[in-house]
């Protein structure tokens, strides 16, 4: 079966993300749910799609990612990372 280059490289990189965070939340170590991938500074202010700028959540930590974000608050990975 055919995959598409980009699919492929975006699976491998979510995989390398993946391993990086040891499966785990890289907020509140945990594992029980599916994790997403997060972009620190969103794409559509300028944020890229680069390792520094990624983190992998839970949903939880997703949520509140997006509520500091949403209302102004600097985000970064180490106030990300602070429980």
């Amino acid at each position: 079966m055919y995959e598409n280059p980009s699919s492929y490289r975006a699976r491998k990189y979510k995989d390398w993300l993946l391993r990086r965070a040891n499966y785990r939340c890289e907020r509140c170590g945990d594992s029980k749910y599916k994790l997403h991938i997060h972009h620190i500074i969103p794409r559509k202010d300028g944020g890229k799609h680069t390792p520094e700028n990624l983190i992998v959540l839970c949903p939880s930590c997703h949520q509140y990612a997006e509520w500091l974000y949403n209302n102004g608050f600097e985000v970064s990975r180490e106030i990300l990372m602070m429980c």
